[in-house]
């Protein structure tokens, strides 16, 4: 496996859902293109391809935002995804991190047949057996992320720990719109929070508002629970309160 060139500290946590497991009703929901996003190639630029640092990951998108003067929005319109979004429901409690994977990969490899099965992504990141113990959010599941991603662009890693919510939606922003490459987020809450429902869960973002005061989620767990939905919105600060880590 290739080596980061910086070394960053890795946060590790299992993940496993809090709520009691039940059939899945789906497997996949789509979110449709947005056709008048800007578009950015990696073949435009002069670029090497390696695993980056989260500084110099902004280093980079300073210089390519330069090259590509960013899309003029008025606050009241969205930062999308440039193609369809297909969101993943994961198979079991525990395959929040494999189902946002899969869903990541798909987008950016053209398809989630270019993209790992749930069970091979749970495999390869060391994930329990099903409905037992969950996937690291770490260094090794953005290694793998990247080893598998045929963008062209490389995913960073970011911890709550050193950012602030300005720093968040700015790498948000940045993923979706420079890059037209999901995030991933880890997040934490309570069902008091904005998110109302306690969650230790791997979730993607499809989409942040052009205020950036509010980020659009894809989430696996409601297609495996049977309630809920899969794409939904929560406030930046919402998001900020419960994130732990992100790779963009």
């Amino acid at each position: 496996m290739k080596k980061m060139f910086v070394l960053l500290l890795a946060l590790s946590l299992t993940f496993m859902m809090v709520l009691p497991a039940s059939a899945a009703t789906s497997t996949e929901n789509n979110i449709p293109s947005n056709p008048n996003a800007p578009v950015y190639r990696p073949e435009d630029f002069d670029y090497q391809r390696a695993y980056q640092s989260d500084a110099a990951k902004m280093a980079q998108s300073q210089a390519l935002t330069a090259l590509q003067p960013e899309h003029t929005r008025a606050s009241s319109s969205w930062y999308t995804l440039q193609s369809t979004y297909t969101m993943v429901g994961q198979l079991y409690s525990n395959y929040c991190v494999p189902a946002s994977v899969r869903s990541i990969l798909g987008y950016n490899n053209g398809g989630l047949s270019s993209a790992p099965s749930q069970s091979t992504i749970a495999s390869a990141l060391g994930t329990g057996a099903p409905n037992t113990t969950g996937t690291a959010f770490d260094l090794d599941m953005l290694d793998y992320v990247n080893e598998q991603n045929q963008s062209g662009f490389d995913y960073a890693w970011h911890e709550k720990t050193k950012s602030s919510v300005s720093d968040m939606q700015t790498r948000i922003k940045m993923s979706v719109d420079l890059y037209d490459m999901p995030p991933m987020l880890w997040v934490i809450t309570t069902s008091s929070s904005e998110w109302g429902i306690a969650y230790n869960h791997a979730v993607t973002v499809n989409q942040i508002s052009g205020d950036k005061a509010t980020i659009g989620i894809g989430d696996p767990w409601p297609m495996y629970s049977g309630s809920g939905n899969t794409f939904y919105t929560i406030s930046a600060n919402g998001v900020y309160q419960g994130l732990q880590a992100m790779i963009w």
